[in-house]
């Protein structure tokens, strides 16, 4: 039995790109997830000036949120009134580590969920930005938080708030409610984002891997890195392994770390101990598919490449790598 509930690269790309646009235009930066239901990222945005943790932040909401059909902000209603063990189980006992708290929401077709888009980091339920009008937080004359209006721009409904009440926070900000003469305009349509050198740069990078594999019948998962290994964006083309994320994630960590390509350390003789490898990054990984990206003879990120065929994900890691 088959049924509607896959993401293209394309749709999660379509999200994330809104998503940005929308937090630029609010003067803010921060993180994005596309993810299936497989709780793997579809397609993952860092913005600049935005921390490198953030996408294990984010991430952790959008699993929840895709494993669980749910709201992160009702998972996490809901594991707070349970006993600390109760959550623990849930750790455990699912495939990756959940984050419980509010940021992340089921994506739909029709009926059917078929995902989530989660968001955080420097972005938060906040309806008072410096030199933005608060008109810019207003949707049909009420209040509404930063975090749930990008996502509900990014998805392109009305707004949905996943963070409590919006008019308790306004007054606490602004001591009264909105005028009510205004209507505001928070889910009006921005232009796409020109602000964001680095992540432009990545996608960039990442738009060469994704049209040579497709020209050689390939389906990869792309991942690019920032000089300390942490992601700007992640790419997972229709048809590529779920696992192939995390795999594509490790050997850009282990390029950009140790500044070499990742086959080589593969084949290094003797072999890198696993305690050394642990303790220069939890996620390293000593396989084919890494290449760390050198300008002016500094390294300034990686590229990681995983699909079915290693020897195919080190040539496009190299090709890439070289044609900045």
């Amino acid at each position: 039995m088959t049924r509607d509930d896959l993401i293209t690269l394309n749709e999660a790309r379509a999200l994330l790109a809104r998503a940005v646009a929308k937090t630029e235009a609010l003067r803010q930066s921060g993180c994005f997830v596309v993810a299936d239901l497989s709780g793997e990222p579809v397609a993952v945005r860092r913005m600049d000036a935005t921390g490198g943790a953030a996408l294990d932040i984010v991430r952790g909401k959008a699993l929840g949120a895709a494993l669980l059909s749910e709201a992160s902000s009702s998972f996490a209603a809901r594991v707070l009134k349970f006993p600390p063990q109760i959550f623990a189980a849930y750790q455990q006992l699912m495939r990756g580590q959940a984050f419980p708290g509010a940021g992340a929401v089921p994506l739909l077709r029709g009926k059917t969920a078929i995902g989530a888009i989660s968001s955080g980091v420097r972005i938060g339920p906040f309806v008072k930005l410096p030199g933005v009008s608060p008109e810019d937080l207003l949707v049909d004359g009420q209040p509404a938080n930063l975090e749930d209006l990008i996502i509900s721009y990014a998805v392109g409904g009305p707004y949905r708030p996943e963070h409590g009440d919006d008019m308790a926070r306004w007054k606490e900000a602004y001591g009264a409610e909105p005028d009510a003469s205004l209507k505001g305009h928070g889910l009006r349509e921005v232009p796409p984002a020109m602000l964001q050198p680095v992540l432009d740069s990545a996608m960039a990078l990442a738009d060469r891997v994704i049209a040579r594999a497709t020209a050689q019948g390939d389906a990869v998962t792309v991942v690019v890195a920032d000089r300390y290994g942490h992601v700007l964006t992640i790419d997972r083309m229709d048809g590529a392994p779920p696992a192939a994320v995390k795999l594509a994630e490790g050997v850009a960590l282990a390029a950009a770390s140790l500044q070499t390509r990742s086959a080589d350390l593969a084949g290094a003789r003797p072999p890198i101990p696993a305690d050394v490898l642990r303790s220069i990054g939890r996620h390293l990984l000593p396989l084919a598919g890494g290449s760390p990206i050198f300008f002016n003879g500094q390294c300034i990120g990686a590229v990681g490449v995983a699909g079915r065929d290693p020897e195919r994900a080190q040539r496009l890691a190299d090709e890439a790598a070289l044609a900045r």
